[in-house]
Order: structure tokens, then sequence, then C-alpha cells
């Protein structure tokens, strides 16, 4: 059986790297930007006939206060970056590729934020992941 722990751990130490703070979750009233949180998480069984392995949905959401895009868009690139990174250890050997990405200008309406009218940039940056369990011997 794959451990989801280990792999999501994985994951987690390459964007810890980033330059803002990451999060498993968004703790209430959250106004450090800009941040990043891993979103979805989905999982489907993706076995060959002599190995283990799952596919995987990986959803980075980005969140920054700053006036345009120029933020948002260089923490996507960063996020990118780390990811394209090689995730595999002596358990798993990990495939990444990039998947849809985007970007949207949006209204805060709980008023947590104090700028411009409380508007913020929002990316959702998509990675699709085949997982497989190496062969111990």
């Amino acid at each position: 059986m794959i451990d989801l722990t280990a792999v999501y751990k994985l994951v987690w130490d390459k964007l810890d790297k980033l330059s803002c703070n990451i999060y498993d979750y968004i703790p209430y009233g959250l106004l450090d930007f800009p941040y990043a949180y891993i979103g979805g998480f989905y999982t489907k069984e993706d076995n060959t006939k002599d190995t283990e392995g799952i596919s995987c949905e990986l959803y980075v959401n980005i969140i920054s206060a700053y006036r345009g895009r120029t933020e948002v868009l260089g923490l996507m690139n960063e996020v990118n970056s780390l990811m394209k990174q090689d995730l595999s250890n002596e358990e798993y050997t990990i495939f990444v590729r990039q998947g849809r990405h985007t970007t949207m200008k949006e209204k805060d309406e709980v008023g947590w934020g104090k700028n411009d009218n409380n508007v913020f940039y929002h990316a959702v940056l998509v990675f699709d992941i085949k997982i497989y369990k190496n062969k111990i011997l």
C-alpha cells in the first residue's frame, strides 16, 4: 500500500521552500499576505501488472493582496520550479506534470483585507502526479 502521508510529506518538504508561508489549512482571519496552501489532493488507483501505483491531482492555492498580478505570478513560477524537482525517493518513484493553472481577481466579502476595496488575487495550480512503489529487493 502506498503511504499517502509519506508522499504528502515529500510534496510539503518541497513547497516549504517557497518565499511565502504555506499552510495545510487556512487560519481564520489570516492577513499575512502573500501565502499559499495545499487544497485538494485527489487520488485513484493506478496499478500496473507488477507495480503498485496511484494517480493524484494536487491543488496548490496562492493568495496575494499585492496590487496587480506580479506577486501571484512570481509565486506561481516558484511553485512550478519546486514541483519540477525530483520528488522520488528510495520507496517511491514520482512523476509530476504541470496541469492547468488559473489566476483570478476576487473580492474579500468578509472584510479581512484592508487594501483596495478588499481585492486580492487567487491562483490555483493543479499538478498531475503519478506515484509508483519501488520494488524492494
